[in-house]
């Protein structure tokens, strides 16, 4: 009977431990989903955008799926120091969102894309959400490709 009371009640710290683990779990994807809102509605100059466009076109000229590994890692990794790896996953948000409003500005067709929805359907790190519109960019009306 003891055994029975005993497994009821640490089935009990069980459940009480997932839920504080889910509402947590909620409050920071919140927390990284507003970071990346912030970033994404920033407004960037025509000459900003061009650097970075241009910046980020000749870096990932060559890139392969592991120096995509390595980028991501390299990102993903601090976030899991104590204390600081918030700061650091607030901080890869707010740097996406602001890659994300750049490629926009340079390619005003992703402005009809909800930046706020593109960050749940693919979970972008680090400015890496750049390569999927990548070829948006390479048409030869954009002023980015000279």
């Amino acid at each position: 009977m003891l055994t029975y009371q005993y497994a009821q009640i640490i089935n009990l710290v069980q459940i009480t431990m997932l839920k504080i683990w889910l509402v947590t779990f909620l409050i920071f994807m919140g927390l990284f989903s507003l970071a990346f809102q912030i970033g994404a509605t920033t407004l960037v100059s025509d000459e900003d955008a061009n650097t970075f466009v241009q910046e980020f076109l000749s870096s990932t000229q060559d890139i392969s799926g592991f120096g995509i590994f390595v980028n991501n890692a390299h990102a993903a990794l601090p976030m899991f120091v104590p204390g600081f790896g918030m700061v650091w996953g607030m901080y890869t948000a707010w740097s996406t969102g602001i890659r994300f409003a750049s490629m926009a500005v340079m390619a005003p067709t992703l402005y009809e894309t909800a930046t706020f929805n593109s960050i749940h359907v693919s979970f972008w790190i680090h400015g890496d959400c750049c390569i999927l519109y990548c070829n948006v960019l390479q048409f030869p009306h954009h002023t980015c490709i000279d």
